[in-house]
């Protein structure tokens, strides 16, 4: 891929940070840590076009650079982490391309007042369309170029009197295919009262965003204010007032999507380090739901319980415009076991996950059930009786420009145990989302295990189950589902402090409900990185 405008643009944009990284380095004595990388990945591929017949092997190599650089001082951390690799396709010379990416961060206090510059620089290449290839990487192909970029500042202030975190930031987007793009501002602002605080507590949040694409604007806003009267008893009341709006010329029911509440309750102190909250909550004026009801009185709850520095709880229960709303944070750890169990409930625009059925026409295929077109077509020389088939309608999904509002419930579990041998891992994932103008929703699962084990000073061994599960159009008549499971086992070995090798291999199987998608696929993979 030659040289566009847009790498050009992004060199620039790479070594300005870079620049300023460095001169602010120099006013304040700080570490300074680069690391630049050969690497060499080989991958054999028994079905690299990831087909159900007429397979094609491949070995693509993907010799590349990898620089990576870290600076720490008392005002300024400077992050810097790019990859360039240039993939050759033993199959097809003509898609052999350049990819890169790119991780970048930049952190520097202004003065000692608690504010701070930050801005960062993210380039990762991602599925171009997860309905056709859920797991699409470099050596499959259909991958799209994503950029990431933001700048802006952050505030924060932690005394006895009061505890104040804000920041705001400049966000853009820009793709490789145009899909998914924008650009604009989010901001955030929590508070909290202090340990000095002896007749009035406080609880305060706010979160904002205002984001534009193709000529639409979107504004989300979501706060909560929690006032309180400090008491001898354990018990204390409080008022609460929630607000929430999300509009824009994105969809036409968006002026539907609003709560506004206010309402009265009572702070329980169970324990020092465990807290309830419960109130009683009116919407204000004549608001309707998603389904055009006029929304009612509610309960709200929440609870935090923090019973040692390294856990903490929090669960949250509310009403929304479209009707319950649940919230929940954990997280734990000790020497040997890490968890984190989180699951939000957002509202998105101008995303990658937007996707729309096109008809691919009208087929005369067999009479029994068919999933898709692959069963329609016919030799020349076959012989078919026609009172044996029927004409057949079949559809496909494609990425389109998401310029609407969805509702996005996502629920994300990680979980280590490091044992002084071996560690395992546990992930575990669910994202639905509802496209709020259609009410249509479509669901990723997934779920994988890993276990690895020390087997020398310098060599690791480790197995490694996938499982990813992706559902359109869920109760619908052309809905599809998607399910992949991949096994894989390699093994590293660091040759010397600056040498190290990887092999592996794995097996990937994919089985749909629209069956051209079904196939099998093997590799076999070595990695070799010489640090300097």
């Amino acid at each position: 891929m030659a040289i566009t405008v847009m790498d050009t643009a992004l060199n620039k944009k790479v070594l300005a940070t870079a620049i300023f990284a460095i001169l602010s380095a120099s006013i304040s004595a700080g570490e300074w840590q680069f690391q630049p990388q050969l690497i060499l990945d080989e991958t054999y591929s028994d079905n690299v076009n990831l087909t159900s017949n007429d397979k094609t092997s491949s070995l693509v190599s993907q010799p590349g650079l990898e620089l990576s650089t870290l600076f720490s001082s008392k005002k300024l951390t400077f992050n810097f982490d790019s990859k360039s690799i240039y993939a050759l396709y033993s199959h097809d010379h003509d898609t052999d391309d350049d990819f890169h990416t790119l991780d970048s961060s930049l952190r520097l206090k202004l003065g000692p007042k608690g504010l701070v510059f930050m801005t960062s620089a993210t380039i990762t290449n991602q599925t171009r369309n997860s309905s056709r290839n859920a797991l699409a990487d470099i050596v499959s192909g259909d991958t799209t170029r994503v950029e990431n970029y933001s700048g802006g500042l952050a505030y924060s202030v932690n005394n006895s009197a009061f505890i104040i975190n804000t920041g705001i930031l400049y966000q853009t987007t820009k793709t490789q295919d145009g899909i998914g793009e924008r650009e604009g501002y989010a901001a955030n602002f929590m508070t909290n009262n202090g340990s000095s605080a002896r007749n009035i507590y406080w609880d305060g949040t706010a979160e904002y965003a205002d984001y534009s694409n193709q000529g639409r604007d979107g504004q989300l806003f979501k706060g909560e204010v929690k006032v309180g009267l400090i008491t001898n008893y354990n018990i204390t009341p409080f008022l609460r007032y929630y607000d929430e709006t999300n509009e824009g010329d994105l969809a036409n029911n968006s002026s539907l999507l609003e709560s506004d509440s206010y309402g009265g309750g009572l702070r329980w102190l169970i324990t020092p380090r465990l807290v309830l909250d419960l109130s009683y909550n009116t919407p204000t004026g004549t608001q309707l739901d998603l389904d055009g009801n006029e929304q009612e009185d509610y309960t709200a709850a929440s609870i935090l319980w923090e019973p040692t520095q390294r856990t903490k709880l929090k669960v949250d229960y509310g009403q929304r415009f479209y009707g319950e709303s649940y919230g929940l944070d954990f997280t734990h750890k000790n020497k040997r076991l890490t968890n984190s169990i989180t699951y939000v409930e957002e509202v998105r625009t101008f995303t990658r996950n937007n996707y729309e059925s096109v008809a691919l026409g009208t087929f005369l295929c067999p009479e029994s059930a068919i999933s898709d077109a692959s069963a329609c077509f016919v030799n020349n020389d076959d012989n078919i009786n026609v009172d044996d088939y029927q004409l057949v309608n079949l559809t496909d999904f494609v990425l389109v420009e998401d310029i609407g509002l969805s509702l996005n419930k996502e629920l994300k579990w990680l979980s280590e145990l490091a044992l002084p041998r071996t560690t395992f891992n546990i992930s575990i994932s669910s994202l639905t989302r509802e496209n709020l103008n259609t009410r249509v929703e479509n669901e990723d699962q997934g779920a994988s295990f890993s276990v690895k084990r020390k087997v020398s000073g310098k060599s690791n061994i480790k197995l490694a189950l996938e499982y990813t599960d992706t559902h359109f159009l869920l109760g619908q008549d052309n809905e599809r589902q998607d399910r992949y499971r991949r096994y894989s086992l390699e093994y590293d070995k660091s040759l010397n402090s600056k040498l190290s090798i990887k092999l592996g291999v794995s097996h990937l199987n994919r089985s749909s409900t629209t069956q051209s998608f079904n196939y099998e696929e093997d590799r076999v993979y070595f990695n070799f990185s010489k640090g300097f």
